[in-house]
């Protein structure tokens, strides 16, 4: 009958549980709709029932897992006998009671009370002899189950149930220090509790200073966006980076011209070398609203210097003008003096090469080479002139040929 009917369904979730859990407020599932069905036992034994149940509503469906938290117990009395009713209170992480989560007992394969906690987060139960295990679960809290051995003398521990030790109203099983009532929590896990401690997550921000920040950080969270970069500078190992410069945006942490945006939405995250890139690229200044009062101030300026310099310029303009007309009626008398040398000059050298050409050889040297024709060696000397000369062949002299 069972795998006729429920082997239907396209999801199936399955749990242990009380009737609490028909309403599954935390439900996790991408599934749009569920309709909770539930089997339940009443009594023991052979006169057991089953009985079915559906819910009347149709639970919430929630796509992401919920954020679940721990939950504390503390047991009344904690070394109970056979047969004492033990009251149980269960708080969560704050210390807060939570209302309407499953409380069973079961020994062996018997399930000897099944519970819901109360608006102040107890209810109450026998302790029978055996091995007993208790269960709470339900919510967005992970379930906790306690086993142990009762027999005639009551619990077979030293330790007994959880309780509260040092009576400071944190049960034992979130207390991390049981044994002194001033302290109950150690955030960061230094050993030093929260009370004492003045850095409870230590990132390296005191926690009056984060309470007292704008924008307002939480001590107890070294990485208060969760983006991974510690509210503080120091590095907190598994957690986050030192140094997020926007502590609770989650999408920015850095800010490298410290313009105040965030280096992810900021379009020059790197201040004057990116002003610097857009106005040789003609794109412009994207980011600062200043650009333009700055260039009209530097204009002015330029203005102002530019005058400046025409005065500065034309005062150096006549002197030189001055200087020119100066060294040009100096460079004129002195050009006279220049010509009359330089005449002279090459009056000389053309008497020199005058007498060098009067004095030519007019017959071409012994060792002159001339060319054969019609049987004699012949030469034209000087080359070009249209004088010829041929060499005696007795004497080897040359001679002009008429």
């Amino acid at each position: 009958m069972f795998d006729k009917y429920v082997t239907r369904f396209s999801t199936i979730a399955w749990g242990q549980g009380s009737s609490a859990d028909l309403e599954l407020p935390y439900l996790s599932s991408p599934v749009s709709e569920y309709t909770v069905i539930a089997i339940a036992q009443q009594g023991s034994g052979q006169s057991a029932n089953l009985v079915s149940a559906i819910s009347t509503t149709l639970s919430v469906p929630n796509p992401e897992p919920p954020a679940m938290e721990n939950l504390s117990l503390v047991f009344s009395p904690s070394n109970p006998s056979p047969g004492d009713i033990v009251l149980v209170t269960i708080t969560d992480e704050s210390n807060n009671p939570v209302e309407g989560l499953s409380i069973t007992v079961v020994r062996g394969d018997e399930t000897l009370t099944s519970l819901l906690s109360n608006e102040n987060g107890q209810n109450s139960f026998p302790i029978l002899v055996g091995e007993i295990t208790i269960r709470v679960s339900g919510g967005q809290y992970y379930p906790v189950e306690i086993s142990l051995q009762v027999n005639e003398d009551g619990i077979d521990d030293d330790d007994g149930l959880p309780g509260d030790r040092d009576a400071d109203g944190y049960g034992d099983l979130l207390d991390a220090f049981p044994d002194d009532s001033s302290e109950w929590f150690d955030t960061d896990l230094d050993n030093i509790g929260n009370n004492a401690d003045t850095d409870d997550d230590s990132d390296g921000i005191l926690d009056d200073q984060e309470l007292l920040s704008n924008p307002q950080t939480n001590p107890l969270k070294a990485d208060t966006d969760n983006d991974g970069y510690c509210d503080g500078a120091i590095d907190v190992f598994q957690m986050c980076v030192g140094g997020d410069l926007f502590p609770i945006d989650s999408s920015e942490w850095a800010d490298s011209d410290n313009d105040g945006i965030g280096d992810n939405s900021d379009p020059t995250p790197f201040g004057d070398i990116d002003d610097n890139q857009n106005n040789q690229n003609g794109t412009g200044d994207l980011t600062d609203n200043s650009t333009d009062s700055q260039q009209d101030s530097e204009s002015e300026s330029s203005d102002s210097t530019s005058n400046s310099m025409v005065l500065i310029g034309g005062s150096i303009g006549l002197i030189v003008i001055l200087i020119a007309v100066g060294l040009f009626i100096t460079l004129r008398n002195r050009g006279d003096e220049v010509d009359e040398k330089r005449f002279a000059k090459e009056e000389e050298l053309f008497e020199t090469i005058s007498s060098s050409i009067a004095t030519a050889p007019s017959v071409p040297p012994i060792t002159a080479r001339g060319e054969m024709i019609d049987g004699y060696e012949a030469i034209q000397f000087p080359a070009g002139s249209g004088n010829w000369f041929y060499r005696d062949p007795t004497t080897g002299a040359w001679i002009e040929w008429r």
